[in-house]
């Protein structure tokens, strides 16, 4: 799943790598963004729901192995990934990349010059109901245990610095693992890697799902 402002195609390179070494993919666009219908992003409070729709989805094409399924989620899609596996045994295994421990962490550092409409759209949300507390991926993290977690960041990555990774990598139980992509910055990990990324993020599924690979 894609972060923030963009749509499905941002995650392609890892797509392309799973399906071809053998794995199916579904990419979707959250709501507001892309071809979804839909008029306001809610920072991960209701894309749970979207991510929660995509499962029964899979469930439903029946040719999906019960504790098979692995999510890839890049920046804020991560805060909608992290509450929905930790409470979904579907989720066999998460990959979070780019993904801050919580909102609230990017609003009190800066968040504001970074990006003043993201950081002005937080209080729309509250006034219309929305808690991005809901979706704050430290409160959940620790529930995925002891399906495998990797966090990875890029080594550029100034949106979200290391710091507002720590917690998340802190409060997340055994197995987990922290990958840093040289020269990646807030995306563009295979960009930056190429095959060296990608191979490596099939293993850590491999590895986490029971599952080889042709």
């Amino acid at each position: 799943v894609h972060g923030y402002g963009g749509n499905r195609t941002a995650v392609w390179p890892e797509a392309r790598a799973l399906v071809t070494r053998g794995y199916g993919a579904l990419l979707f666009d959250w709501q507001a963004h892309g071809e979804s219908g839909g008029d306001v992003v809610t920072l991960g409070d209701d894309e749970r729901h979207n991510l929660s729709g995509a499962l029964d989805f899979l469930d439903r094409t029946g040719d999906v192995e019960p504790g098979k399924v692995g999510v890839f989620a890049f920046s804020m899609g991560g805060w909608a990934a992290t509450p929905v596996a930790a409470k979904d045994t579907r989720v066999g295994a998460l990959v979070l990349a780019g993904v801050t421990s919580s909102f609230d962490a990017q609003q009190r550092e800066g968040l504001a010059a970074l990006s003043p409409y993201l950081a002005g759209e937080r209080w729309e949300l509250r006034r219309e109901g929305v808690d991005v507390a809901r979706a704050r991926p430290v409160d959940f993290i620790a529930s995925l245990a002891p399906r495998p977690v990797l966090l990875l960041r890029g080594s550029l990555d100034t949106t979200v610095p290391e710091r507002w990774m720590v917690p998340l990598l802190a409060a997340a139980r055994e197995p987990k693992e922290l990958w840093t992509v040289e020269g990646a910055g807030h995306g563009g990990y295979f960009e930056a890697q190429g095959e060296r990324y990608t191979s490596k993020l099939v293993a850590f599924f491999d590895h986490a799902l029971g599952v080889r690979s042709p």
